[in-house]
């Protein structure tokens, strides 16, 4: 069975850069050439592309649309984004759980 990328790369040679595909219920973007990928998120648009679509999981597995994985783009999600940023994901963290991650 061919991997997924190899199937988007041959789809975005017949369709072009930019094509849509319905996975399941769910409509998918692929935009996969340099300059489109940079005029959809480092412009204008980046706002209106950067929502996560609201699954019925983000109201009971997420807290109501409240956790990072669920939560709309704004205040909120920055917030999240920059705790994490700090908290989480910083040098002194992640080298303080290596051992654990390490196979």
């Amino acid at each position: 069975q061919p991997l997924i990328h190899h199937t988007l790369r041959r789809l975005s040679h017949s369709l072009g850069p930019v094509f849509s595909l319905r996975l399941g219920s769910r409509l998918a973007v692929i935009v996969s050439s340099p300059t489109a990928v940079e005029e959809c998120f480092l412009t204008k648009n980046d706002i209106v592309l950067a929502n996560r679509p609201r699954l019925i999981m983000g109201k009971y597995v997420a807290y109501d649309y409240t956790a990072m994985v669920a939560a709309p783009y704004g205040d909120h999600w920055r917030n999240l984004r920059r705790i994490t940023s700090l908290e989480v994901l910083s040098t002194s963290r992640l080298n303080g759980s290596a051992e654990i991650r390490q196979d």
